[in-house]
């Protein structure tokens, strides 16, 4: 969801870059790629063999997966070199640079966790101290470079939909962010608020909450279903769920 949304800011102009510290920067910008051309690619780089009658299908969707690429070449689009766990003074030293080379709008952190390299076990010690100086640091960034930086933090396991409550560190992430966004499923007892939604495959449907809003305070959410054939979120009209 978020590696589309980047790209629909990119075509508006808004120069982005992407820290992937999860996946390699080689996947995000092939999923990136089919975003771009409303399809999906993932098997048209592949070297691999078919027979006659699908040579041609095949010779086509390579065409089209490069005329995608194209264009994603001319966004507005940088990838910061790094995976996995990265000093996080290392990387906002990249992103000032950044901000004078490319005069970046935008940055995109996915995911907390990943970057300062804590596991389950860390969040009672150390590494949850770490997080809170790390969410602080780019807090600081944000607001000494007038860039907006979108941060991707794992939630903790809970049975009910996501909340403010169920992000690590919690009090510290929630209070430095202008806007909190959660991604959740559907339950089947959540079918009763949205009666257009009975009967369908629930897997292929999400929302957008947005649990805090500094600016205006409004809050809510919006559904959308993942669009296989298109190979992108599409949000839902109020007569699809209502």
């Amino acid at each position: 969801v978020l590696s589309q949304m980047s790209i629909d800011y990119c075509r508006q102009g808004i120069s982005t870059v992407w820290g992937s510290f999860e996946i390699k920067n080689s996947q995000l910008a092939l999923k990136m790629t089919s975003y771009v051309g409303g399809k999906d690619f993932r098997n048209a780089f592949e070297a691999t063999t078919c027979p006659a009658h699908l040579a041609e299908a095949k010779a086509e969707a390579e065409a089209e997966a490069d005329k995608a690429m194209d264009l994603l070449e001319e966004m507005p689009l940088n990838f910061l070199n790094y995976h996995g766990r990265m000093d996080v003074d290392i990387v906002i030293q990249h992103l000032q640079r950044a901000v004078h080379i490319v005069d970046a709008d935008l940055v995109v952190i996915d995911n907390l966790q990943f970057m300062t390299g804590a596991t389950k076990a860390d969040y009672d010690g150390a590494r949850l101290e770490l997080q809170e100086r790390t969410v602080q640091q780019f807090r600081e960034f944000a607001t000494m470079f007038n860039v907006h930086v979108t941060l991707v933090v794992h939630p903790k396991k809970v049975d009910t939909a996501l909340g403010l409550s169920a992000i690590y560190g919690s009090v510290r992430t929630c209070q430095e962010a202008d806007n909190v966004i959660a991604l959740n499923n559907f339950t089947e007892k959540e079918l009763r608020n949205y009666p257009g939604l009975r009967g369908k495959e629930l897997s292929q449907y999400r929302r957008i909450d947005v649990l805090k809003n500094r600016f205006t305070g409004n809050t809510g959410s919006v559904l959308f279903q993942w669009d296989n054939a298109r190979y992108r979120c599409e949000e839902l009209e109020l007569t699809e769920y209502l």
